[in-house]
């Protein structure tokens, strides 16, 4: 097994974990983490797995897969630009998991064996940049949550300063 096949594993090992901990809090920041994690693992793979699955493998599996992560990426999309909470949360959190479990299954037990078999010394070959590359949208991931923290501790301080110029 190539180490570019151990590393996305571990990965979805690690999204599982995630998921079991939301089963048990429900905590808003535990469906924001493990959405994070989605992104940066769909873009790293979109990025430079699956130009690999497409060309050497499985046009067809490729196109499958990449209909699988769009569907992920929607229902994230809905996860974090509604805020969802409470029930709400809890089923997109559950139709995410479905979803994401699927794709794993069909991951490990299909494609990436294939593409070991079909590619291997190409995915030994890819797995320093799919380490760098996940490293570097991780980063983006935390710019971009600092950015959006920033923003609101902004508009905190913008709306304390009207209250206290208008009273």
């Amino acid at each position: 097994m190539s180490k570019t096949v151990e590393f996305i594993k571990a990965d979805h090992r690690k999204v599982e974990q995630l998921f079991a901990e939301f089963r048990q809090t429900q905590q808003y920041a535990v469906a924001e983490e493990i959405c994070i994690e989605l992104r940066v693992h769909t873009a790293f793979e979109e990025e430079l797995v699956y130009p690999l699955l497409r060309s050497k493998v499985s046009s067809d599996e490729a196109q499958h897969a990449q209909e699988e992560h769009d569907e992920a990426k929607q229902i994230i999309d809905e996860i974090l630009e509604t805020d969802a909470s409470g029930e709400q949360l809890v089923q997109l959190m559950t139709k995410l998991e479905k979803a994401i479990s699927h794709h794993v299954e069909e991951e490990e037990n299909e494609i990436l064996p294939e593409m070991d078999q079909k590619v291997g010394q190409e995915m030994e070959d890819i797995y320093p940049q799919v380490v760098q590359r996940k490293k570097e949208l991780m980063e983006e991931e935390q710019q971009d949550e600092e950015a959006l923290d920033l923003s609101e501790a902004e508009l905190q301080e913008r709306a304390a300063r009207q209250n206290s110029q208008g009273n």
